[in-house]
Order: C-alpha cells, then sequence, then structure tokens
C-alpha cells in the first residue's frame, strides 16, 4: 500500500509539474477519494503536492466557499467532483 502511494504521489509531481496548485490540490482529492471523502490531514496533502500546509488550506477555503467541498479535522468530503473535475481539464 505505501509502495503504491509513493508511485502514485511521483506520478501526481510529474504529471503535475507547473500546474496551478487548485490544479494539484483538485486532481488529488479526485484520486485519494473513498466514497467521495479524503481520509488525509492538510499537513499529509501538502507533502504529497511538495508544498506547505497554509498554501493547502487556502485552496481548501476556496473550494468550501464554492460548495465543491467540506473541510473537517484530517478528512474532506467532496460535494461536487463533477465541478472538481471540470478544475482538472481547464485549458
Amino acid at each position: 500500500m505505501a509502495d503504491q502511494r509513493l508511485a502514485r504521489s511521483h506520478s501526481r509531481l510529474t504529471s503535475l509539474l507547473g500546474q496551478p496548485l487548485e490544479i494539484q490540490v483538485a486532481q488529488l482529492l479526485l484520486e485519494e477519494r473513498v466514497d467521495d471523502v479524503v481520509s488525509l490531514p492538510q499537513t499529509t496533502v501538502a507533502a504529497l503536492l511538495g508544498v506547505r500546509r497554509p498554501s493547502v488550506n487556502r485552496v481548501l477555503r476556496k473550494f468550501a466557499r464554492g460548495r465543491l467541498v467540506e473541510i473537517s479535522y484530517g478528512r474532506v468530503q467532496i460535494l461536487d467532483a463533477a465541478a472538481l473535475a471540470d478544475l482538472t481539464t481547464e485549458p
């Protein structure tokens, strides 16, 4: 399991290089969700993306204001997966 997550993380970092953080966070949430819930603390999300937690927090709060997600301690509930997916495919 840990090897798979490391491989996915490496692949994610490579594919998202140069992409805005919003796209990176949206893609990670979509990839890591189980029943539209991502059970990872923000520090882990930040580490998987190679960024700092406050940056991830800003993006998640923006998504929450747009009703795309709901944030709670150690968990992100995806409310609108289609809208998150649209973010990852915008030019």
